[in-house]
């Protein structure tokens, strides 16, 4: 195994250091690309509830444009290439788009592989930099 990667049994060992995090935390099955864990971060800055962001997928917060990309960047993260993801625009529940920077990592859970990301949204005076580019 990739020694960038970490193997964790148990979810609930490292939730409570997600749920501590100053980003908001998703994880998603890499090969599915659905969520099996959201921290109260995340679901503030999308607005939606722990249980609808665990019945979504990467795919339903990001723009269609954007798929390529995402994938790419997660097969970089499972291979262990740091990634980091800048001005990436992420849709909330209301459909408003958002820019975050996201970072991303992999673990190995239940023998699975898993991706992290961890969001932060790009303060309004670099919004305003990126949009008028």
């Amino acid at each position: 195994m990739n020694d960038k990667k970490f193997k964790i049994e148990n979810l609930n060992l490292i939730a409570s250091f997600f749920e501590k995090s100053d980003e908001g935390v998703l994880v998603a099955d890499f090969k599915t690309k659905k969520f099996i864990f959201a921290n109260k971060k995340i679901c503030k800055l999308l607005g939606y509830k722990k249980s609808e962001l665990l019945k979504l997928g990467v795919f339903d917060i990001h723009q269609k444009k954007d798929e390529k990309k995402i994938i790419s960047k997660f097969s970089q993260a499972v291979i262990g290439e740091k990634n980091i993801v800048k001005l990436l625009k992420v849709i909330k529940k209301n459909g408003e788009k958002i820019l975050c920077d996201v970072q991303e990592m992999a673990l190995i859970y239940k023998g699975k592989k898993v991706v992290v990301g961890f969001f932060t949204e790009v303060p309004s005076e670099e919004k305003i930099i990126f949009d008028s580019e």
